[in-house]
């Protein structure tokens, strides 16, 4: 495959210093094979390491196509089926009682699953005497059995993620296979893709001598920290995966059946049947199992996936039919790693494909709307999971913010667009208000 290489690693160091980011790493594989690795940028504030091709970095939710791929080799296997019911493995959890969801509605987040708080319970190892009790599964059952909710509809019929779910998925993988989630991922996984620089947690052994620091504030190194890699055992099936570029490279082009890892029965399952995306009204958008979708055209389909925790923005993508596989890695949160990753995908198909438009977030149109509609719009939204949101307007524009940040909404269509580089749509019933705000791959009810 040809390509300007000397054009990729200028949008690279422009991507450094416009985004702000410390250090970044890139890798790419044709017919999986690596033919391009770059380390841009620091690794560490003490000693200002370079970020090398084969630095390790925090990967949070790309650690989801780790997690499909075990369940998918662990049905190959014949030890489960994605249409096993959720209650077959946790019979004491309260609320499936009166709701059937099976494996598949775990994978592709289709359970009903509301934002939960469980992420801020769960035990770090960082801080293990900060909530102590829910380092496992089983405590997660007897947490999930203290929750009042009401699913947000019934299962396999409306996509919002969930990291529970993921959890729950890690349960199941310990129990068909009798061994802890990182151990089942060595065996099954990194060790057959020759994975070398994988790991789930802390590297435990002092093996990896290569580790981005993940830095949560930097503004060019002049009011830099760092912090830990968030440790939590109960997370490490939803965000707990520690890779190099190019290993992520090996997992996606597994998942997507470029590799012969799963036989066709599986991988032929992550795109089959996807769950539309609430938030992206083009039909283009879909979630599939462990992964999201993209149908660039008639001829072209992206996977790919994203990762954001504090120190952590990644992106793993690839173009199914070229086996061209894209992963970005940085050491620092918020960065654009959907725009940066498929700015990358632009460029090396610009001399052969000039009709690829991969731009991230999809463009948007700002259509008039009449100011009693937008008033319409403001509130809060939000969720235990992830906080609230305010909406309201300023003047003729309306804003999001979170926390201390602020941004413009623009519209699409009359009730959805972008907002920095997420997606949105308002959600209606049967009132003239929204109940819900569907942000990204979340769903976030209206709370005022």
């Amino acid at each position: 495959m040809i390509f300007d290489i000397k054009a990729l690693k200028i949008l690279l160091e422009n991507a450094l210093i416009q985004h702000d980011i410390p250090g970044l790493e890139i890798a790419i594989d044709y017919e999986d094979q690596n033919i391009f690795s770059l380390g841009l940028g620091t690794s560490n504030l003490i000693n200002e390491c370079t970020i090398k091709p084969d630095t390790i970095f925090g990967v949070a939710s790309l650690t989801k196509m780790l997690t499909t791929l075990i369940v998918l080799k662990a049905e190959e296997l014949r030890l489960i089926t994605l249409s096993d019911s959720l209650s077959d493995y946790y019979p004491n959890l309260r609320w499936l009682n009166k709701n059937s969801i099976n494996i598949r509605n775990l994978l592709n987040h289709s359970a009903g699953l509301p934002g939960l708080p469980t992420r801020h319970k769960a035990t770090d190892l960082n801080f293990p005497s900060i909530n102590p009790q829910m380092e496992s599964v089983a405590s997660l059952i007897e947490y999930l059995n203290t929750l009042d909710f009401e699913l947000l509809d019934r299962p396999g019929l409306l996509l919002s993620y969930s990291n529970e779910g993921y959890c729950l998925l890690g349960g199941i993988i310990e129990q068909i296979f009798d061994k802890p989630y990182a151990l089942v991922a060595e065996e099954l996984v990194f060790k057959p893709l020759k994975m070398q620089n994988s790991f789930i947690g802390r590297d435990k052994n002092g093996v990896a001598q290569n580790i981005a620091d993940p830095i949560v504030s930097w503004h060019q190194g002049e009011r830099a920290s760092s912090t830990e890699y968030w440790d939590a055992p109960l997370f490490y099936p939803a965000g707990g995966l520690m890779s190099s570029a190019k290993d992520i490279n090996k997992l996606i082009s597994a998942l997507s059946g470029s590799s012969d890892f799963l036989k066709s029965d599986q991988y032929e399952q992550v795109t089959f049947d996807p769950m539309s995306v609430a938030s992206r009204h083009e039909l283009k958008f879909a979630y599939g199992l462990g992964i999201e979708i993209e149908y660039i055209n008639s001829q072209k389909t992206l996977l790919w996936h994203t990762g954001q925790r504090p120190g952590i923005s990644s992106f793993a993508g690839q173009v199914i039919q070229d086996r061209i596989s894209v992963t970005l890695l940085t050491n620092v949160a918020d960065a654009p790693t959907s725009s940066i990753g498929r700015l990358i995908f632009s460029q090396l198909f610009c001399q052969k494909d000039k009709t690829i438009n991969l731009n991230w977030p999809p463009t948007t149109n700002n259509p008039t709307i009449e100011e009693k509609d937008l008033k319409d719009f403001t509130g809060i939204y939000g969720s235990p999971e992830v906080g609230q949101y305010k909406v309201y307007l300023e003047g003729e524009k309306i804003l999001m913010q979170f926390m201390n940040s602020k941004k413009e909404m623009f519209f699409k269509d009359k009730n959805n667009g972008a907002v920095g580089v997420q997606t949105f749509d308002f959600i209606f019933k049967n009132n003239s208000k929204p109940y819900a705000l569907a942000l990204d791959l979340r769903i976030l009810l209206r709370l005022i």
